[in-house]
């Protein structure tokens, strides 16, 4: 029997903990040490280098393995994802496809083949490749994440709803997952639900400037907080992205207009029209200047 170095077996690990993100580790890691061992690594080589060279060379070993067994549809997942990674969508559906074909209960395929679907927004079918993924057992918060994002782009916001709450449930930290399930609370039109979601995110840390100002535009929808934790979040929003400058200065303006504050509003409407002087939120700030004096 052949002897393995201890590079071979770092290789094997690599193999393992890199492969197991995309397909299931027991199945491909033992597939790996048989006909297809090289490809594996190649393909693993590829996408860490992102030598899209080493990426042929797995295809053609894939392609060996499957003339030497046309059955075996983890070949077929595995040049799909060679050719998924070099961007050729076409002939990666089509192995995906195949992989399908041989194994109808074949959740991995499914859940790569969606992601393509996905890419190219066609959302309905993609919905369809991530529900086949999680009945036949390819259940993972990524697949709840990827349905739920593709449900948003739909509009089915209840739907999405229901996804990152699945992905919170398994990921009760995730910031991300708080701030879309947030969005599309805020698109259903429960405000104090997204409210509630953006402030987890904001307490887990993300820094996201649309979050904060999404945030800062419930309070005063819902009166929430002092006028003070309103210009907060208005101001963080701007310091994470300038372009929202001119938004988030109107609305501190209108904000203080509204308390009786009247040289602060003057302030910011006066920062509005500096920041936009000639686009929608500087004309509706002069305007209010205007009607100021």
């Amino acid at each position: 029997m052949k002897k393995w170095n201890v590079n071979h077996f770092k290789k094997i690990a690599l193999l393992f903990i890199v492969i197991s993100f995309f397909s299931e580790p027991d199945k491909i890691f033992a597939e790996s040490l048989g006909h297809y061992g090289d490809a594996s690594l190649k393909l693993v080589e590829c996408m860490e280098q992102k030598d899209l060279a080493t990426c042929d060379i797995a295809i053609k070993e894939f392609t060996k393995a499957i003339q030497q067994n046309p059955k075996d549809e983890w070949a077929y997942l595995n040049r799909g994802d060679a050719y998924r990674f070099k961007g050729d969508k076409t002939k990666a559906i089509g192995d995906y496809n195949k992989a399908i074909s041989i194994n109808p209960k074949f959740g991995n395929a499914y859940y790569f083949r969606g992601n393509l679907y996905f890419q190219n927004k066609e959302y309905s079918k993609a919905i369809q490749d991530y529900t086949k993924a999680i009945s036949n057992g390819y259940a993972g918060v990524k697949v709840y994440y990827a349905r739920g994002d593709a449900f948003a782009n739909e509009k089915n916001w209840g739907s999405a709803v229901a996804d990152y709450t699945q992905c919170i449930n398994s990921e009760p930290d995730n910031k991300l997952f708080y701030a879309l399930r947030g969005y599309a609370n805020e698109n259903m039109g429960k405000n104090r639900e997204a409210f509630n979601d953006y402030t987890k995110a904001i307490s887990f840390g993300i820094g996201d400037a649309a979050v904060y100002f999404r945030r800062g535009m419930l309070r005063v929808e819902l009166r929430e907080g002092y006028v003070e934790e309103m210009a907060e979040d208005f101001n963080k929003a701007i310091s994470l992205n300038p372009a929202l400058a001119p938004i988030c200065y109107l609305s501190l303006g209108i904000l203080y207009d509204g308390v009786g504050k009247v040289d602060l509003a003057k302030e910011y409407f006066e920062k509005t029209v500096a920041a936009d002087p000639n686009g929608n939120m500087g004309l509706q700030a002069k305007e209010r200047l205007k009607n100021m004096r």
